[in-house]
């Protein structure tokens, strides 16, 4: 006869399902109390309920159709994707149907232990979309109600398994792993210990992950104010919003209107990943600690998972995650990321010949951004840039908006000290001097030019008058690099971007708007992984700039030394601030840092004190030895 039994499927729906033969397995997870056939009044009375479930039926045993499950074929429980999203899963070896059907990677992890039902332990529950999802641990040593825990990542995609696929399912049933890692701890076998950088050039060189991003997402913890989602979305959006003019901020905006964070809620990666970079904005600013309540850094790293890095097709999605990723790299300090990835996003513009397909604005945005920001690292770090040459580039601007209130002369602004960076590093790269009067009329153009449509077009948005001293800062820094090319050099570049760069510091962390119960929305270099890197790039140069003197026997050694001690002055109350912002030394990177700085004002006081007994008169090897440490001590690490 027919055997059955019922299925949960994990969304309050229960599921007949039906087979043609006698063998149970009773370890299977799935299994329930099979449906007694009807049967007449008095057949009932003669017969057991066991007798019943256990009746063999020959005929269909000896003649078992081909959809009969077999452990060769069939998993027993459902696959991650399935499980995830609430499928019903054909459980199929090596791919369940819906994953065939979607081009998904199908991956299977035994949930038996998982599925047993007892009187005394919650098995699973779930809330409405976008609330809570809770998994208890299956730990079989504890009684009583377990507790519940909340899944990381709920999708992150493996290469498919091996063809001793069903030997290796036998051997973990014996492993004890709580259910709320069991997803997650399959998902990292294959890239155990892989992070960051090491997960980025593992991913590049595997087969392709094809994934719908849309339907991937990550778990948040409730936030308890309401007004703290708006505010990490804003810091993003007024530091980096024009800069890299690649999301609609209308429609992100009313994507997080619909989320409600009172609760715990799922989140697509993109809006978790915007708002854990506006959130260290936030936190850099207010000496807050919200980043670590309400996100993880294992789980961003994890989103690299999911994303195609040998870009078999172009994905719109994927690239944008890939520039998200990327500023995150930049406000969490983890240059090397930034470097590898500024690396992929080049290498996807060349493969797609986005440089051609510049009337499609999606494109064009994507274009732009990945120019900005490849072109401030390559001035940092001083090496040259992999992106397209301008002469190959037909469209030079952006001539249109994405959102009612963008600032499309922001976003060209942008564009256009990108070109004067690009410029610059082909001067000191050749060590021409050649070009530099040009560069430095160009530079002068673009500060006045931004200042002055900051002044009057946009005077009734407080926030855009923070980017006045930021333009400044730019500005100093290009004329501090322009130096080591030129044959004159001072110390007031230097000086200014100092100067300026406190300025901004000191402003960004004003207390008024938070008096006024207003959250800090305003700009923050404390938390740019560029700026720190220019900060110490100047020290570095202006220390080059006091050997160059030394080296040259100035007749006016004296007055640069002590002009260069006053700049130190300044570089050591700078750096004394910003080693009072501790809120984000959970980030490895801000770990670093602090390392970083701590050393570098030992160095400096050091150096300081040397130079207050300077004698022109006497040997200048000791200092010109100090000089070469602090060199080594401030080398730019981006």
């Amino acid at each position: 006869m027919d055997f059955c039994y019922n299925k949960s499927m994990g969304n309050g729906a229960v599921a007949s399902k039906f087979k043609l033969t006698n063998k149970v397995q009773l370890n299977q997870s799935n299994l329930r109390t099979p449906i007694i056939p009807k049967r007449g009044f008095d057949d009932i009375e003669n017969t057991t309920i066991s007798e019943i479930t256990t009746e063999p039926n020959t005929k269909d045993t000896d003649t078992a159709p081909e959809n009969t499950e077999n452990p060769l074929t069939h998993h027993p429980s459902n696959c991650n994707r399935c499980y995830r999203l609430k499928k019903k899963c054909t459980r199929t070896f090596p791919k369940c149907s819906h994953c065939e059907r979607t081009g998904s990677q199908c991956e299977y992890v035994d949930r038996t232990k998982k599925r047993k039902k007892s009187s005394d332990n919650v098995v699973s529950s779930s809330e409405p979309d976008g609330q809570l999802i809770h998994i208890a641990s299956a730990d079989s040593t504890q009684t009583g109600v377990v507790a519940h825990k909340l899944i990381s990542v709920s999708s992150l995609l493996v290469p498919d398994q091996s063809d001793n696929q069903v030997k290796n399912r036998e051997k973990s049933k014996n492993k004890k792993i709580a259910t709320a890692a069991l997803a997650s701890s399959a998902r990292r076998a294959q890239e155990k210990d892989k992070e960051g950088v090491e997960k980025i050039n593992y991913k590049t060189t595997q087969q392709p992950t094809i994934s719908n991003i849309q339907e991937e997402f990550i778990t948040m913890k409730e936030i308890k104010d309401d007004t703290l989602p708006l505010a990490f979305a804003l810091n993003y959006f007024n530091n980096f919003g024009h800069k890299y003019p690649f999301v609609n901020k209308d429609v992100f905006l009313n994507k997080l209107r619909k989320i409600d964070f009172a609760k715990d809620s799922i989140v697509n990666l993109d809006v978790y990943l915007l708002l854990s970079i506006g959130c260290i904005l936030y936190d850099a600013k207010t000496q807050t600690s919200h980043y670590s309540d309400y996100f993880k850094t294992k789980s961003i790293y994890s989103i690299i998972d999911v994303l195609d890095l040998s870009f078999s097709t172009y994905n719109k999605d994927s690239i944008h995650l890939l520039l998200l990723l990327s500023i995150y790299g930049l406000t969490s300090l983890n240059n090397e990321m930034v470097w590898n990835l500024i690396g992929l996003l080049n290498r996807a513009i060349l493969k797609f010949d986005l440089f051609k397909k510049l009337d499609d604005k999606s494109v064009e945005r994507v274009f732009w951004s990945v120019h900005n920001l490849d072109k401030e690292i390559s001035l940092v770090v001083m090496k040259p840039s992999q992106f397209p040459k301008y002469t190959y580039i037909k469209k030079q601007d952006i001539d249109s908006t994405i959102y009612e209130e963008e600032n499309l002369s922001l976003v060209k602004h942008y564009i256009s000290l990108g070109k004067i960076q690009d410029s610059l590093v082909d001067a000191v790269l050749s060590h021409s001097n050649e070009n530099l009067t040009q560069i430095s009329r160009e530079l002068g153009t673009w500060v006045s030019s931004f200042t002055k449509d900051i002044s009057l077009k946009y005077v009734s948005q407080p926030n855009l008058q923070e980017l006045i001293p930021w333009a400044n800062i730019q500005s100093y820094y290009l004329q501090t690099v322009m130096d080591q090319v030129s044959t004159t050099k001072s110390f007031q570049f230097p000086s200014n971007f100092i100067f300026h760069s406190f300025t901004s510091l000191i402003s960004a962390s004003d207390k008024s708007s938070a008096a006024e119960n207003k959250h800090n929305t305003k700009l923050a270099i404390i938390a740019s992984g560029i700026w720190y890197a220019q900060l110490f790039d100047v020290i570095k140069l202006s220390t080059d700039t006091l050997i160059h003197f030394l080296q040259s026997d100035d007749s006016e050694i004296c007055s640069k030394v002590k002009e260069f001690n006053e700049f130190l002055q300044q570089d050591l109350n700078l750096l004394k601030y910003i080693r009072g912002f501790r809120c984000l030394l959970r980030l490895e990177g801000y770990q670093k840092l602090s390392t970083k700085v701590n050393e570098t004002i030992d160095v400096l006081e050091h150096l300081s004190i040397v130079l207050l007994g300077f004698d022109e008169n006497s040997d200048n090897m000791d200092v010109l030895g100090i000089l070469e440490g602090v060199k080594q001590n401030v080398e730019s690490s981006l």
